[in-house]
């Protein structure tokens, strides 16, 4: 991929094959790969500053959110948009850094949020005002919808 599209990436890990309880010499297995398409990486420079995710493991998340600032998210300010899940948080603690304000700012999924809420409330209606809240695009719309949650 890198030969046909220079300047894309790709990083590789793999780990060791076992037999049993004994490592195969010289065989590795592939374990993960991050890759990004060169003309992704620019366009991504004049874009609106925003990766959603969703939740994996711990070490997925550290390998995925390293690799992406690394390569791709070069600015600071990207807003990263996810569910809760304690994997992603643990992640973003182990980053250095490099995923937390001012370089970067988790914003949490209003859908996630929904249906969390109608899980622990089972009030569809409610749910869809709680996603109105989210939805909304100025102060004075967000006053509204948050008057109606009341």
């Amino acid at each position: 991929m890198v030969q046909k599209i220079p300047g894309s990436v790709v990083q590789i890990e793999t780990r060791p094959l076992y037999n049993g309880n004994e490592e195969a010499q010289g065989v590795k297995i592939l374990h993960r790969v991050f890759w990004s398409f060169n003309p992704c990486i620019r366009t991504f420079r004049h874009c609106k500053p925003l990766v959603q995710v969703d939740g994996e493991t711990v070490d997925v998340w550290h390998f995925f959110l390293r690799n992406l600032g690394t390569y791709v998210v070069r600015k600071d300010g990207v807003g990263m948009i996810s569910d809760r899940h304690e994997s992603i948080r643990a992640a973003v603690n182990r980053s250095s850094g490099d995923w937390q304000p001012p370089r970067a700012w988790w914003i949490f999924c209003i859908r996630h949020i929904g249906s969390n809420f109608l899980r622990a409330f089972k009030v569809p209606h409610l749910q869809k005002l709680i996603v109105n809240v989210g939805y909304s695009r100025t102060v004075e719309e967000y006053n509204i919808n948050y008057k109606r949650l009341e």
